[in-house]
Formats: structure tokens, sequence, C-alpha cells
């Protein structure tokens, strides 16, 4: 998924609307940062991943952020999110996510919520909220 030519950085956007789709993603196109997440407690998140998706075209890979259940989920997925991210160890996420291998990045704090989400197969486990360290 990442190549040696991407940047190691994920955009993620909050709050955005319509109108600022075609901007924000030639800018990201621009500056080659590939990932952009949108946050599913985003109005229209769905509406928004769809157009991002298709504005990046195979420049961007759209995923969706603040997923909390599993139809927030199932909404990202629709919408062609590429790769979910929740801010939390949300075990049916994670296993629906590895069944489709979609992958899929808990975030976690503890080392025992961070080995669970290993043991479900999270692709990568963020340390959240990293501002406690």
């Amino acid at each position: 998924m990442i190549s040696k030519d991407d940047l190691p950085i994920v955009g993620i956007l909050r709050g955005v609307n319509e109108k600022d789709v075609k901007p924000l993603a030639e800018i990201f196109i621009k500056h080659r940062i590939k990932y952009v997440e949108i946050t599913m407690n985003t109005a229209k998140a769905g509406m928004l991943i769809s157009k991002f998706a298709e504005a990046g075209g195979k420049d961007m890979i759209i995923g969706a952020g603040t997923v909390l259940d599993t139809n927030d989920l199932d909404d990202a997925i629709a919408a062609g999110a590429r790769f979910i991210v929740s801010p939390s160890l949300i075990p049916e996420v994670i296993e629906e996510c590895v069944s489709k291998e979609i992958p899929v990045f808990p975030g976690a704090l503890t080392p025992t919520e961070i080995h669970s989400c290993w043991k479900l197969g999270a692709t990568m486990v963020k340390l959240f909220p990293a501002s406690l360290f």
C-alpha cells in the first residue's frame, strides 16, 4: 500500500463541506499527500468520502475515521473507504475489516488494548490519545 515515494502522512478532515472537496483534493495531490481520512462524525461523511475518492482518482486513497460501530463501517465501505480508523478498540469493527481485507487502524492506549488489537488482526494500532504521554 505504501511505496517509497509516498509521504507517510494521513490528512484528517473533519467538518468539511462538499464545496471543499475539489480544492482540498488538488492541494493534497500537489503536495503528494496520498492518504486522506474523512471522519464519520462529519455531516454527510459518506457523500464526502465518495466525492474525495472521485476527485483524487488514482492519486489518493480515501479512508474513514472515527468509525464507532458496524453501522459506521458499513456506510464508510459503501461510500468507497479503503481504510478504517477508530478511536478505540471495537472488536466487531476490526473483525469485519479483517474479514473484508480492509486495512484497519484502531486506537488503543494500554498494553492490554494494544495487544488485543493485534490479536484481532489490526493492520496497525494508533496510540490514542497520545497527548496523555
